[in-house]
């Protein structure tokens, strides 16, 4: 994590690191560039790096847990559309293209679709957001894992890119918000020059060497709250109703935490983990 020292991004993840006892070195400009001199950290840069981060492969890591899923049991109906659900006085009845399915309780992980499926019930918005890979510059070395590590970097003041070493697909980066709002029914797939432009610029400014040839991009859709948190807890006016979303850019990484807490709602009915910070009830409490 890169930026000012007392910034939004560095004083945040220090925070976090001591309350949570994560293990970090805190690094200043000279030192950064020194440790990684693929970076061009500007004078008053300062780093929290976190020696036991690292990347997750989410391909690898669905099928893998859609294949522990059917093992213990569970049926899955991939690409099914859902397109409603009704409360019943015994059951949850959801409604998709491929027929009813009724249980005592649902769990809806939609994204981009929940704003949708819940009525427009909760302030949710649909931000486009563009991820780019680069090659790096002729000559230069690809910046593997061993060179550089993953970073999100406060360049601005609130304004954020991040980026991923080349793990195969070239260097990946994005910016952290700032896309257009939209919705998953009319988001421009399109990448215009421009936007190809403004990330080349990124690139040029803090990491020369890796703004070499354009591989390819990818349009995503970020899912967010007016407060970037998470909405995690049932559904104020039906309990057997469980939200998992939004989760603002940041939900992946969770699964494993937000899946346990998911579960123990849908099956018990509550949870050992505080959801206080998270509840949809937050956003109709005055």
């Amino acid at each position: 994590m890169l930026g000012p020292r007392d910034g939004l991004l560095v004083s945040g993840s220090r925070l976090s690191a001591v309350t949570h006892g994560v293990p970090f070195e805190e690094l200043n400009s000279a030192a950064i560039a020194r440790r990684f001199p693929d970076l061009r950290p500007e004078p008053n840069t300062a780093a929290i790096l976190e020696p036991l981060a690292g990347i997750l492969h989410p391909e690898e890591a669905v099928a893998t847990t859609l294949t522990r899923a059917k093992t213990l049991g569970a049926e899955t109906h991939l690409g099914t559309i859902v397109e409603g659900w009704s409360a019943g006085s015994a059951s949850i009845v959801l409604e998709t293209a491929k027929g009813r399915f009724e249980a005592g309780s649902v769990i809806l992980a939609a994204g981009c679709w929940l704003g949708d499926l819940i009525g427009g019930s909760l302030p949710l918005s649909v931000e486009r957001q563009i991820t780019f890979w680069f090659d790096p510059r002729p000559g230069m070395p690809r910046l593997s894992p061993e060179r550089l590590p993953v970073f999100i970097w406060e360049w601005a003041p609130d304004r954020l890119f991040y980026g991923l070493p080349d793990v195969g697909e070239g260097l990946k980066i994005a910016r952290h918000h700032e896309g257009a709002t939209t919705s998953p029914a009319k988001v421009d797939r399109s990448v215009s020059p421009d936007e190809m432009a403004d990330a080349r610029s990124l690139l040029e400014r803090y990491i020369p060497d890796a703004a070499g040839p354009f591989r390819s991009a990818a349009v995503c859709l970020y899912t967010n709250t007016p407060d970037y948190d998470f909405v995690l807890g049932p559904l104020p006016s039906d309990s057997r109703v469980i939200l998992v979303s939004a989760c603002s850019g940041h939900g992946f990484k969770f699964a494993s935490a937000v899946g346990e807490i998911a579960a123990d709602l849908a099956t018990v009915g509550s949870t050992t983990f505080d959801l206080s910070v998270f509840s949809p009830e937050r956003f109709t409490r005055t």
